[in-house]
């Protein structure tokens, strides 16, 4: 067995405007992406003979989307509409955190210098969420989320020669 853990710790992060104004970025969300205070990656593996396995599970701290869209508002995609920014714009959006499990199965041929795996990207189905007022052509940061929205399965065969 082979156990890992990465895990980030973000302790401040600012921006700085045009005109020279700083704010403190931590924790919100951008057009980029965002900044959570945390993330982090656990995996385990496992191998016996020509067989493997790995579980890892992924986590995106909590964020804040500042400035709801009138749009974003009616459709009830705006968690706090009335908060006043220091941005001058209104309305706050929480985005909770989020945790998704991926898992892979292998097996090791070696007269054929070859491996076979087959996986399932966010077993569960756990989507991203959602950023309606600074994601741009969805709903979702890919930045942060790196996954495509839902459940993924997939299959590989790697020939070494």
């Amino acid at each position: 067995f082979k156990l890992g853990l990465d895990w980030t710790f973000l302790k401040e992060f600012q921006t700085i405007n045009g005109d020279g104004v700083v704010s403190d970025a931590l924790g919100f969300t951008s057009s980029f992406g965002g900044f959570p205070r945390q993330k982090a990656s656990l995996s385990l593996a496992w191998n016996y003979g020509d067989w493997s396995a790995n579980w890892d599970v992924k986590y995106v701290h909590a964020l804040n989307e500042e400035g709801c869209t009138n749009a974003s508002v009616a459709l009830n995609e705006c968690s706090n509409p009335g908060t006043a920014n220091a941005d001058g714009s209104t309305g706050l959006n929480h985005m909770g955190a989020w945790f998704t499990h991926n898992v892979q199965v292998g097996y090791h041929v070696e007269s054929w210098n070859t491996d076979f795996s087959f996986g399932i990207r966010n077993l569960f189905d756990k989507l991203p969420p959602a950023a309606p007022n600074t994601a741009f052509a969805n709903t979702y940061l890919p930045a942060l989320y790196p996954v495509v929205p839902g459940r993924f399965f997939y299959g590989r065969v790697s020939v070494k020669f």
